[in-house]
């Protein structure tokens, strides 16, 4: 207690004489923080598309990758609103 005593008595001072300077000091920390809570996390938020869609047309097992093509062309002309 006595090294805790030691290190708390002059900043206990300090903050008696300078109170506008001791509330500095502790507002300046609440404020650094605010500012960083702002920036953290966007990084890990991705970037929303909301535009588009995401279409799942599953084609058999063993349809050949001509014919799948065809199937996705056939796909996007409908969506585009083409005929088919």
């Amino acid at each position: 207690m006595r090294s805790v005593h030691r290190m708390y008595a002059p900043l206990f001072s300090f903050a008696l004489q300078r109170p506008r300077s001791a509330v500095l000091l502790g507002a300046a920390p609440v404020v650094l923080a605010l500012a960083a809570a702002g920036i953290l996390g966007r990084e890990f938020m991705p970037k929303l598309e909301e535009g588009n869609f995401w279409i799942r047309a599953p084609c058999p097992p063993r349809s050949p990758l001509e014919q799948s093509a065809r199937y996705v062309g056939h796909i996007r002309a409908i969506r585009a609103g083409l005929p088919p």
